[in-house]
């Protein structure tokens, strides 16, 4: 009997299209990423990441901040004025014992230091224990009709307990009528905390102008100004710039921008010659520019 020869059904062909189909799809893919574009994306991913960051950030740790301290530093040139320089954890007082009153306080306001854990404000007013000669009392504010006004503002400092229990110091206060303190010169504490949050960080100077006859309260003779300034700068790249503020003694009505003038006029002013170790190249800049639409208001 003849043995039935059962013929057994061959897939060759057809594994052999699909393979030769897979084959094409991955050489495809393959000619697509190349070594070298696979190099050249992640080198453009890496720069994105990169400007990304530097845009929000700037100056990413308080480090790098340190090279900016002397940087904030004024340099009080009128003859005649009485200074005693301090410098305490989170700010630098140039301190004038004739008048009981600050020349000028310099600091640097830094976003990472509004972020952090906050440190409970004190209300504790008290002398600096550094300064040399008269200083005020609580006495002599005490019925006075003015307030012991910051000028490294406690909000600025709330970073650390010892830079928070600092500015009650009173070589960091001036009189200052309450619906001044209280009113434009809070506003513009609070704005400049702001631009800290957005550019990352600033170079502050402010102070009271120690000119004129002016009144004076307490025992000690403290004198009360009859205006204040503060002066701003952003040093850091892609734009630096500058901002100075002049306001009275007062209850003020009109928009903090109204008050903004050049950082040369109240260099002019008071004489003092603010951010003094900035190279010539960028103080000339950001000192003599006004520009209102580079900051946010």
């Amino acid at each position: 009997m003849a043995k039935k020869i059962v013929r057994k059904k061959t897939t060759t062909g057809p594994k052999r299209k699909t393979v030769k189909s897979r084959k094409k799809k991955k050489n495809s893919f393959e000619s697509f990423f190349t070594p070298a574009r696979v190099a050249f994306m992640i080198l453009l991913l890496l720069l994105v990441i990169s400007f990304s960051y530097l845009r929000n950030t700037h100056i990413p740790e308080k480090q790098y901040a340190n090279d900016f301290e002397n940087w904030a530093i004024p340099e009080t040139t009128l003859d005649g004025y009485t200074e005693q320089i301090i410098s305490n954890k989170g700010y630098t007082v140039s301190y004038n014992s004739d008048f009981r009153n600050p020349n000028w306080v310099a600091y640097v306001l830094e976003r990472n230091e509004l972020k952090g854990k906050k440190s409970k404000r004190t209300d504790k007013f008290t002398g600096d224990p550094l300064v040399a000669g008269k200083q005020a009392t609580n006495a002599d504010y005490s019925k006075s009709g003015y307030d012991r006004g910051h000028l490294a503002p406690a909000a600025d400092m709330a970073w650390s307990d010892k830079s928070m229990s600092e500015s009650f110091y009173f070589s960091n206060m001036s009189p200052q009528l309450p619906a001044f303190n209280r009113g434009k010169w809070k506003d513009l504490e609070d704005l400049t905390r702001k631009w800290a949050d957005k550019e990352s960080l600033l170079l502050i100077a402010t102070g009271p102008v120690l000119k004129g006859p002016m009144k004076q309260i307490g025992k000690n003779s403290v004198s009360v100004p009859k205006y204040f300034y503060k002066v701003i700068i952003d040093p850091v790249l892609p734009e630096r710039k500058g901002i100075g503020f002049v306001m009275e003694n007062t209850k003020l009505q009109k928009p903090l921008r109204s008050y903004a003038v050049t950082i040369d006029s109240i260099e002019r002013l008071t004489g003092i010659n603010f951010f003094e170790a900035l190279p010539d190249e960028i103080e000339n800049k950001v000192e003599s520019e006004l520009i209102l639409e580079s900051w946010e208001w």
